[in-house]
């Protein structure tokens, strides 16, 4: 399955975010998809490799919460962010047609060591898969977010 491919530099940080060529480029959607995994490269990374250390091969899953007004305290948006291990059935029920095809590819070739793969959901349920790597590597991300605690 082809997979399209999207460096960015940003704050020194080097971030690459790849998809499957059969979901739509360059959508107000995947601007906003790659946006989050660069903003937020350095703890997504952190959270994949933690994810893959405790329950294996996997994804990291991120869904807008959307939030009643009445509910609302700011104007940002919040997410709720987990991560599937590749055996559950729910990975292959949200990512539909090719985009799942590719998905399946990433999870048997992606090393963890170097890359995460992050899945977002929207309110329908629909999903589009994503492979991204970068500075830190998942293991320094999850090294220097542990070190905090120490």
């Amino acid at each position: 399955m082809s997979t399209r491919e999207t460096t960015y530099t940003t704050d020194g940080l080097l971030i690459t975010v790849r998809s499957s060529k059969a979901t739509p480029k360059g959508d107000a959607l995947e601007t906003d998809h790659h946006a989050f995994l660069v903003d937020h490269w350095p703890s997504l990374a952190a959270a994949a490799y933690q994810g893959f250390k405790q329950f294996g091969i996997g994804a990291i899953v991120i869904q807008e919460h959307p939030q009643d007004e009445s509910e609302a305290q700011s104007a940002f948006a919040t997410y709720r962010v987990w991560f599937a291990s590749s055996l559950m059935d729910w990975l292959g029920d949200a990512v539909q047609d090719k985009p799942a095809q590719w998905l399946d590819d990433q999870l048997q070739q992606y090393d963890p060591n170097r890359s995460g793969l992050f899945i977002f959901v929207d309110e329908e349920g629909s999903a589009r898969p994503y492979q991204a790597e970068g500075t830190p590597a998942p293991p320094e991300a999850f090294a220097a977010a542990r070190a905090r605690y120490n």
